[in-house]
């Protein structure tokens, strides 16, 4: 997994538990870019993860930078 690299270069916005679930938000310049990331990530393709993108739509500014 890319986790940790994505960690250290500020890829990683936020991470967190949601019920049984694990969520990742991630910085991307586009859509595609976001999926080539997550779906090249050596978790996701050995299906150790599952995964799928959604665009976040921030509605309410806080400590997400856009």
């Amino acid at each position: 997994s890319n986790l940790s690299a994505w960690r250290k270069n500020g890829t990683i916005k936020l991470g967190a538990r949601y019920a049984e679930k694990g969520m990742i938000i991630i910085a991307a310049v586009s859509m595609q870019a976001a999926r080539e990331l997550i779906f090249t990530d050596p978790a996701i393709v050995n299906k150790l993860f599952n995964a799928e993108v959604q665009k976040l739509n921030l509605f309410y500014e806080g400590c997400l930078e856009k």
